[in-house]
């Protein structure tokens, strides 16, 4: 251990010293009272010991990120199956950028708009998440577009809105549609607006 990386007192240097000069049976240091000086054997251990102790602090900085490569992990949060295989082609992207991560997907209900990003009672947590916009409140997270394709409506032919060939989302408000029961999500039930 460096005497300059730990607060250490005169005393135990001292006795840190002797150990070593035990182990080599030969003084490293005269000791005098105005301090301590190397000796021959100790101008001659030197260079080595300084290029064992940047060896160990090599091999520190590889051992703690080759711990940190085994747990890095990004949990993508997904409320229902994203379309067109964009999860399994921004997967493989982020791993041809970070090998060493783990990647995982965590399904949410449809009662977690955030699919994780935000906390939950149940507190799971999710680092991303691949969702269809917009959300309510959605200025609490950071978004950014992967893909974006146009919504589609099915109506029966002698619907008045069937004649259009786009309608606008307000023209749809007084329209029963589908909504998803947030309490039991598989089921769908038709809600007047």
């Amino acid at each position: 251990m460096r005497y300059d990386r730990v607060l250490a007192s005169a005393i135990v240097l001292s006795k840190h010293i002797r150990a070593l000069e035990s182990l080599v049976r030969t003084p490293l240091f005269t000791r005098g009272r105005h301090g301590a000086r190397l000796t021959a054997a100790g101008t001659a251990l030197l260079p080595h010991a300084q290029q064992l102790l940047t060896a160990w602090d090599t091999g520190q900085a590889a051992l703690e990120q080759a711990v940190q490569a085994e747990h890095r992990q990004l949990v993508i949060g997904l409320r229902s199956s994203v379309g067109r295989g964009l999860l399994r082609r921004a997967a493989e992207l982020f791993q041809q950028q970070h090998p060493t991560w783990r990647m995982r997907t965590r399904q949410h209900s449809f009662a977690d708009p955030f699919a994780g990003l935000l906390p939950t009672p149940d507190q799971s947590k999710t680092d991303v998440a691949l969702l269809w916009l917009p959300l309510p409140a959605q200025d609490a997270v950071t978004v950014q577009i992967l893909l974006s394709e146009p919504r589609l409506i099915a109506l029966p032919a002698e619907h008045p809105l069937a004649r259009l060939d786009q309608v606008p989302f307000d023209a749809l408000l007084d329209e029963f549609h589908a909504r998803v029961d947030v309490a039991r999500p598989l089921i769908f039930r038709l809600h007047p607006a």
